[in-house]
Formats: structure tokens, C-alpha cells, sequence
């Protein structure tokens, strides 16, 4: 319940919806970061203490079994970029309702996997609510999709991606060895660059001082010439 959540927009929208809709329900959970005394007088203003509750803050089996017991997620957020609630919403299958701003659309898949609304007030947000809610074959559609985009968040597709990127810009993912003789990575320019200048003290290189000796390595490791063949010896840890 703070500011950018945008909570009293979930409660104004819920308002318009419950005009035709008047069994709808809607569970508000979170900590409060100052907002929620002025949601909960919202609620009481609009007279929908009836069909708001706010449980607090919720752990996962808790949550699990909130969004079990719901037919839509609500985003109102003013900005994000990738919230865990919307990916654990799509996991849950839960049929997602976002507002549109900063990268909701990209994580949406551009509404592919879930409904985008313009950042226009409540009305806009009720209209979406209450078509989703009546069109199960559209909901059908978005649970389905979202669950393909959460599974793209799952531990090991994040870790196969860290590995990918790293890897392309030479940073390898497996540890320096112990002992013996291995490849030279970016990971271990500190060290490169402490052996050039304790090795060669009196070069010109070395004379510019260390950040331009870890300048000229950091180039040769990621330059536009193919990678070089730089092997390093390890003993007990230290290259």
C-alpha cells in the first residue's frame, strides 16, 4: 500500500464493476507503506466494506491459496518493470487485468498474456475487469499464456540465461581452478593486471599505472579481434 501501487485505483475501479456485478470480491494483500488507512477509508466511503478485505501481508502458502480462491489478477501499479506478483499471478493461473506503463507490456508479451489497459482511470480498468470476467474463452487464452511466460522465469531458465550472457562476453561461469593450467577469463583481469605490473615494473604499460594495464587486457579479452589464447596457472587458488 504506497504510492506507485496505486491502490484506491484497484478500489475505484472495483466500484464501477460492482454497478453490474454486485457479488464481486476483491482481496487486497501487502504491507502498508502509508496508504492503507486512506484505501481502507476509500472503501468505507464508496460503501464496499462488504466485498473488500485486506488479509495483510501474505506468505507464500497463504498466497497460494488466495489466488486459488480468485478468478483475476489486479495490476495497478504507476511503473514497473517485471513485479514477482504478476509472474507468480501467470504461474498461478491467474488471468492477469495491468495497467499499461513501463514493462508490463513487454512481460504481457504485449497482451499476449494478459489484458493491457491505458493508463486512463478507473473506468477503462472496470470495462477490461468485467469483460474478462465474462468471457471465459479469453481467460482460458490468458492463463495459458501467462503460464508459458512465468515458465520462462523459472530458476533454471534464469540461470541458463546468466550462463548464456555471461559466457558471450567471456566471463565463463565454471570456477578458476585450484591448481593447474585453464583459460584466462574477465574475471580474472585484477590478478592479470597485478602479475603485468609486478612483472614488468619498468614497462611504458606499466608506467601509464594499473587502470590503463587493466584498460589494455580488459580489450584484449573483449575486443573486436578474435578472443586470444591466454592461459593462466593456478596453485592453491592464487593465479
Amino acid at each position: 500500500f504506497d504510492a506507485e501501487y496505486r491502490p484506491q485505483l484497484a478500489i475505484e475501479a472495483l466500484a464501477v464493476v460492482r454497478r453490474d456485478r454486485p457479488d464481486i470480491r476483491l482481496t487486497m494483500a501487502g504491507p502498508d507503506r502509508g496508504l492503507l488507512p486512506k484505501t481502507q477509508a476509500l472503501v468505507r466511503s464508496l460503501d464496499l466494506e462488504d466485498c473488500v478485505s485486506f488479509p495483510g501481508y501474505l506468505d507464500d502458502a497463504a498466497k497460494a491459496r488466495a489466488m486459488k480462491g480468485h478468478q483475476v489478477f489486479l495490476n495497478t501499479t504507476a511503473i514497473d518493470n517485471t513485479p514477482v506478483s504478476v509472474l507468480e499471478a501467470m504461474a498461478a493461473g491467474l488471468p492477469v487485468v495491468a495497467v499499461d506503463v513501463g514493462g508490463i507490456s513487454d512481460l504481457l508479451d504485449g497482451g499476449r498474456a494478459g489484458v493491457l489497459v491505458p493508463d486512463r482511470g478507473p473506468d477503462v480498468l472496470a470495462t477490461a475487469i468485467a469483460d474478462l470476467l465474462s468471457d471465459a474463452s479469453l481467460r482460458h487464452r490468458l492463463v495459458k499464456a501467462g503460464r508459458e511466460v512465468a515458465a520462462k522465469f523459472a530458476p533454471s531458465a534464469v540461470v541458463a540465461g546468466w550462463r548464456a550472457m555471461l559466457e558471450s562476453v567471456g566471463v565463463p561461469t565454471a570456477p578458476a581452478p585450484l591448481e593447474g593450467c585453464a583459460p584466462l577469463r574477465v574475471l580474472d583481469l585484477r590478478d592479470v593486471t597485478r602479475i603485468h605490473c609486478e612483472a614488468f615494473p619498468e614497462s611504458a604499460l606499466t608506467r601509464f599505472g594499473s587502470s590503463v594495464v587493466r584498460r589494455y587486457y580488459l580489450w584484449q579479452f573483449t575486443g573486436p579481434h578474435p578472443v586470444p589464447a591466454a592461459l593462466g596457472c593456478w596453485s592453491e587458488g592464487e593465479l
